[in-house]
């Protein structure tokens, strides 16, 4: 093969896995946002608050029920969730700050709606976060 068409061929390839690799970088920043629970259940409130970089996502959430009377939040800004982002989706790990231990979760993000998807319940004390919740973004 000529040198030219080589070089053509090594730019092509070049910017159709760059311009992959921006598309991918961009879907993952839709999840950096601030989150709250779109139907509540009576009583009861959940909302997430997740950063961003490359493929890394962190954050933590704030579940509250029984009118208030049971409040799974950090009071130190303590993060809980952190996992790895696939596409439009998350698998993460998390905790409650009851101290149950080892949860995971799904995060599924359409638009600016993100659903939160239980996939292992943590072991230990009392978990407030709902099994699942769809939320819209408000940031």
């Amino acid at each position: 093969m000529p040198i030219h068409q080589s070089f053509l061929l090594f730019i092509s390839l070049f910017l159709i896995v760059s311009c992959g690799n921006s598309q991918a970088k961009k879907e993952n920043q839709n999840f950096k946002s601030k989150w709250v629970e779109i139907d509540p259940v009576n009583g009861s409130d959940f909302k997430i608050e997740l950063e961003v970089k490359n493929d890394s996502i962190w954050g933590k959430y704030c579940a509250i029920s029984n009118f208030g009377n049971r409040i799974d939040c950090s009071t130190e800004d303590e993060l809980n969730i952190k996992g790895k982002i696939n596409g439009n989706s998350a698998e993460v790990t998390f905790y409650s700050f009851y101290g149950a231990k080892n949860g995971k979760a799904l995060l599924l993000i359409k638009g600016n709606q993100l659903t939160w998807k239980i996939t292992q319940w943590p072991t230990g004390n009392q978990v407030i976060a709902p099994e699942k919740a769809e939320l819209a973004q408000v940031e």
